[in-house]
């Protein structure tokens, strides 16, 4: 019995292939070397292809940096927040507080030497950018799906102050050794709290009242008198 031929990948199938082993590779230089002292040729030697053959996938190395951070943060939607929980800010402070599993490790450092590389590259800088909005939208729809009492842009600012709380706990945890005291966890675990925590409408504070301007506090003695007046006036024409 004759043996099915191999079924051959598609043009399009073998160009994401190729695409996905040079960013790969890339990331496994940037990783050791940082992304400036990653060369062209150090990527395609850790490919095992040849350089023109990466240019025919990548124009230039800043595509490939697009690329990396592509693979980072582009994970599809977040987890809903079960914010029903009161163990959900302790689980989420001891996340970000414990040594992160070896490929979330890599990630971070990843994108630590791409943010460092944009701020002398303006290219990369605009690539950081698209990606920080993408995902900052991403975990805002969250935020009103599971928190529907929050203002737009209360949640907005909120998520943003939580975001500035997740990546430098991400920079500083890549060189700080041994698991976070007790205390630490614990200021962590109040911060997300408060931060996830909406009063209700009934107890926001109201908008206080406008002050009168100078015209109507200057007429407001003759209207007192004329209103005052008005009553005597009736009664006198009763009589």
């Amino acid at each position: 019995m004759m043996q099915a031929a191999k079924k051959q990948p598609l043009p399009e199938e073998r160009a994401q292939e190729r695409r996905a082993q040079i960013v790969e590779a890339a990331r496994r230089c940037v990783v050791r070397h940082g992304f400036h002292a990653s060369t062209m040729a150090e990527i395609a030697a850790t490919a095992k292809m040849s350089v023109g053959l990466i240019y025919r996938y990548f124009p230039n190395k800043d595509a490939i940096a697009h690329a990396i951070v592509e693979s980072v943060v582009h994970r599809g939607d977040p987890e809903p927040i079960p914010h029903q929980s009161r163990e959900f800010p302790g689980n989420i402070a001891r996340l970000l507080l414990n040594e992160p599993p070896p490929g979330q490790r890599e990630d971070h450092m990843l994108l630590l030497e791409i943010h460092v590389e944009a701020t002398r590259n303006p290219v990369v800088a605009a690539i950081i950018e698209r990606a920080d909005v993408h995902v900052h939208e991403r975990i805002l729809a969250t935020l009103r799906r599971d928190f529907p009492d929050f203002d737009p842009e209360e949640a907005a600012a909120r998520m943003e102050l939580m975001g500035a709380i997740v990546n430098g706990t991400n920079m500083r945890r890549l060189a700080r050794k041994g698991p976070p005291s007790e205390m630490l966890v614990k200021i962590y675990r109040e911060t997300i709290a408060s931060l996830l925590q909406t009063a209700p409408r009934s107890k926001r504070a109201p908008a206080p009242p406008a002050k009168p301007d100078k015209a109507n506090r200057a007429a407001s003695p003759a209207r007192a008198r004329t209103q005052g007046s008005a009553p005597t006036s009736t009664r006198k024409r009763r009589s």
